[in-house]
C-alpha cells in the first residue's frame, strides 16, 4: 500500500509539473485549510478501503481539495468522506462524491451546509486512490455476506431485525422489521435481483405506493451501493460488513425542506449477525 501512495504521489507532482497552471488551477491552490496546519487526514471510500496521511505532500493536496466555488446540492449520494485534524481535533468533515456528472463536496460550516467544486489537483488525488473494488456489474452470489440474520439495539425495548434468504440464483429475499417492547411497529420487505447485468436493490413500505428501485452502483468483496437520483430520500443505499459479525447500513441522500431547501442527511445502522 505504501509503495501504491508513494507512485500515486510521484505521478501527481509529474502531472502538474508538466502541465501548465491555468488561471483555474492557480485559484485551485487557494485551499480554506492550509497545509501548513493539518497534522492527519483520513479518507474512508463507501466501499470500505480507509487512508490515513500525515506525509506533507498528501496534506498538501487534501488541504486543496476544497474549491471558493459552490456547486449545486446534487443527489448523488457519496463517495466517502474525509477528516482534517489539526492534532487531536477535528477541523472539518465532509463527504465527496466523484462522479463526473456530479463532483462536489459538502460540508457544514458555521451551522451553515456547504457544496463546493472540488479542485482539480485534489480531484486527482481522490481519484488516484479510489479503490478498484469489483465495480458494477455483477454476480447476485457476490452479495453472499449479506444473508442471514441482522439485529439492531436502537433503545430500551427497541430493537429492529433485518433478515435476508436466497431464494433462487437471481434473487434473495429481505425483511427489515422493529419490535417495540415486543409489538411490531415497522415491517420493510426488501429485494435483491439481478436483471441482465444489473443487480436492483427493493424495498416496499406502506408509505410508497409501489417499490422503489435502486440499482448497484459499485460493490467490494463485503459492500455494495444502490442509487436511485429521482427518489426523495434517501437517493442512496449502501451496506459493508465491516467485521464478520458487523452489517453496517446507510441511508444518504439531500432532503427536501418545507421552505424549499435542500440539506444533505443520511443515517447508519451497526447490526450484529445473530444468524
Amino acid at each position: 500500500m505504501q509503495i501504491r501512495l508513494l507512485f500515486l504521489g510521484l505521478l501527481i507532482l509529474a502531472l502538474s509539473a508538466c502541465a501548465p497552471q491555468s488561471q483555474t488551477d492557480q485559484a485551485d491552490s487557494e485551499a480554506p485549510d492550509a497545509a501548513s496546519t493539518l497534522t492527519e487526514v483520513k479518507i474512508t471510500f463507501r466501499t470500505g478501503e480507509r487512508f490515513n496521511f500525515t506525509d506533507p505532500t498528501s496534506l498538501k493536496y487534501c488541504a486543496s481539495l476544497i474549491s471558493d466555488r459552490s456547486a449545486p446540492l446534487f443527489k448523488c449520494g457519496y463517495d466517502g468522506s474525509i477528516t482534517f485534524l489539526e492534532g487531536e481535533t477535528v477541523r472539518r468533515t465532509a463527504e465527496f462524491n466523484l462522479r463526473e456528472s456530479c463532483r462536489h463536496i459538502v460540508f457544514t460550516e458555521k451551522e451553515q451546509v456547504q457544496s463546493r467544486e472540488m479542485s482539480i489537483a485534489g480531484y486527482r488525488f481522490l481519484e488516484g486512490l479510489r479503490p478498484d473494488g469489483v465495480g458494477a456489474p455483477g454476480a447476485l452470489s457476490d452479495l453472499n455476506w449479506i444473508l442471514g440474520k441482522w439485529r439492531y439495539t436502537e433503545g430500551k425495548g427497541t430493537v429492529s431485525y433485518e433478515t435476508w434468504e436466497k431464494r433462487s440464483e437471481n434473487a434473495y429475499a429481505g425483511v427489515a422489521y422493529t419490535l417495540n417492547n415486543g409489538d411490531t411497529s415497522f415491517v420493510e420487505q426488501i429485494e435483491l435481483v439481478q436483471e441482465g447485468n444489473e443487480i436492483f436493490y427493493i424495498p416496499t413500505v406502506p408509505e410508497n405506493q409501489g417499490p422503489v428501485r435502486f440499482r448497484m452502483i459499485t460493490h467490494g468483496k463485503t459492500s455494495a451501493v444502490f442509487d436511485n437520483p429521482g427518489h426523495d430520500f434517501p437517493q442512496t443505499i449502501s451496506y459493508q460488513v465491516t467485521e464478520d459479525s458487523i452489517l453496517h447500513a446507510r441511508i444518504s441522500g439531500v432532503r427536501i425542506l418545507p421552505d424549499g431547501s435542500q440539506e444533505p442527511g443520511f443515517s447508519d445502522f451497526y447490526m450484529n449477525r445473530i444468524r
